[in-house]
């Protein structure tokens, strides 16, 4: 036996063949998705909380906007009555693009504040 036969038939052949590269690249993959899997629920988590604390917010916006929006009708039935201030202020409104529907219902939310 020569040497070159006995290094093909020894241990080193596994090593030499493609299980070490097929098997590397096979890890290297698995560890890549485990680290995007653990990066996605880290940002999913970030997002949720983020959401979480705009809520108070959002609440307090839609509070305020039907408020605006009662003021508004109310402002508006002034103006069909004849005030002078309150048609000053519709056709104000008018000419920046903003329209008041008078007949509209202002929400519970804008009676209690």
């Amino acid at each position: 036996m020569t040497q070159e036969s006995k290094s093909e038939t020894g241990p080193n052949r596994f090593w030499q063949g493609p299980f070490l590269p097929l098997a590397l690249m096979i890890v290297t993959v698995l560890v890549w998705t485990g680290f995007e899997a653990v990066q996605l629920r880290t940002q999913r988590n970030v997002l949720n909380d983020a959401k979480a604390n705009q809520q108070p917010l959002i609440e307090q916006a839609q509070r305020i906007r039907s408020q605006l929006d009662s003021i508004a009708g109310q402002t508006a039935k002034l103006a069909e009555k004849g005030n002078p201030n309150a048609s000053l202020i519709v056709e104000e409104l008018r000419k920046n693009g903003i329209t008041i529907n008078p007949s509209a219902q202002p929400s519970g939310d804008a009676r209690k504040n």
